[in-house]
């Protein structure tokens, strides 16, 4: 009998579990396409590789760029392996291309090596990357799917709704945090490796602080100082670029938060308890494990989402919660739409003038609707296997 076509899912432990869910949701819906799954996160399921039948691997997808540093044989994973790999780029692919060595290589062996391939996450940095020939036009948008969890009215557990928001995230943990400083023109100053002049500083200045800024703001950084291409994957420019957008993700969460006061939300997640301390109506929570999004936010009336500084994809918490029956409070982004989403249950706001009142007054002063449903179409629709499906119908049309 001819051996089942095996899916590769590199992966790494994450404290939150977000890579883990990441991993087992791509395995369960390759089982559902009756491949077989292997997940390798670690140096010793990477060993097992040694002895594997390379031929039976139809592809292998890398979550994010960590587990490229794995090695079989003494050799980099991607080296050892001889299928199609994916390199899933989960977050702004500034960082990875900064701060993971494999990243920018794996890039360059795409544009050489049709074996190499990459999925965004967010379209517009796949965009700009495609029109400076840095990445191959056959990369793919890949949308983060949502994570259901059915059991919301289960026998052990009462949802009791609550009229009150919930904010999942973290605040001061940018990946850049470091080079953030007091205001957005001493952090530019402070990460100009590129020797940009004064003048090309205000102007950077100029187009972040503007409302009207785009929600890549690294792309906007680009525009403003008219970048070559050459200088978009340089690491001087990305060390700029990197604590640009740290500053102006933690100035967008920090506004969008300011007008939340004296509404009742509860904080999920780091740093907010030492910026909004003793603020009316907040209360901090602590942390939740990524697979039990979905069971807190049913308890709730809406989530209060900001992406991570993305224009054309949104977080996971977005589908996540919508499946679940639950409204979303979010930044505008063309995903939103594109990805098709309902809009009914969707309240978005400005990026750079992040006002949520309005939503949080709208989502608060409407009549209870009891507890959630799950939302099945959605469930089928914003799924891991329609993602899945659309990746491996990418790598067999490339």
């Amino acid at each position: 009998m001819k051996n089942v076509r095996q899916l590769l899912i590199l992966s790494n432990p994450h404290p939150d579990g977000v890579t883990d869910n990441f991993a087992y949701s791509l395995a369960t819906a390759a089982l559902g396409m009756g491949l077989t799954a292997q997940i390798i996160s670690d140096p010793q399921s990477a060993a097992r590789l040694a002895n594997a039948d390379l031929d039976s691997h139809c592809a292998a997808i890398a979550i994010g760029p960590m587990p490229l540093q794995m090695q079989v044989g003494g050799l980099p994973i991607a080296d050892f392996l001889t299928c199609p790999i994916w390199l899933y780029l989960l977050d702004s692919p500034v960082y990875d291309f900064l701060r993971v060595p494999q990243t920018l290589e794996f890039a360059r062996r795409a544009q050489v090596s049709p074996r190499f391939r990459i999925a965004f996450a967010e379209q517009s940095y796949m965009e700009l990357y495609c029109a400076q020939n840095l990445i191959p036009q056959t990369s793919h948008y890949l949308p983060f799917a949502g994570f259901p969890r059915l059991q919301v009215a289960a026998v052990d557990r009462t949802v009791v709704p609550q009229d009150r928001l919930v904010l999942i995230g973290a605040l001061g943990a940018e990946l850049s945090a470091g080079a953030v400083a007091p205001t957005l023109i001493q952090t530019l100053q402070g990460s100009n490796r590129l020797g940009l002049s004064g003048n090309e500083l205000a102007r950077s200045e100029a187009a972040l602080s503007d409302p009207a800024c785009r929600g890549n703001p690294v792309a906007a950084l680009a525009e403003a100082i008219g970048l070559s291409p050459e200088l978009h994957l340089d690491a001087r420019f990305l060390e700029f670029a990197c604590a640009a957008d740290s500053w102006v993700k933690r100035f967008r969460r920090l506004a969008g938060v300011r007008s939340l006061a004296g509404f009742p939300v509860d904080f999920i997640g780091t740093g907010w308890e030492q910026a909004f301390q003793g603020v009316e109506g907040f209360r901090f929570l602590g942390r939740v494990m990524h697979e039990d999004i979905a069971l807190l936010a049913i308890n709730y009336r809406a989530v209060v989402n900001f992406d991570p500084n993305w224009e054309h994809g949104v977080h996971d918490r977005v589908p996540t919660a919508l499946m679940a029956g639950v409204d979303v409070i979010t930044q505008a982004n063309r995903a939103l739409v594109q990805n098709g989403l309902p809009a009914c249950a969707i309240h978005a706001f400005e990026p750079n003038a992040p006002d949520l009142a309005a939503a949080a007054d709208a989502v608060l002063s409407r009549p209870g609707k009891g507890p959630c449903r799950p939302r099945m179409d959605l469930i089928v629709q914003q799924g891991w296997a329609q993602r899945l499906g659309s990746l491996l119908e990418a790598g067999m049309a490339s």
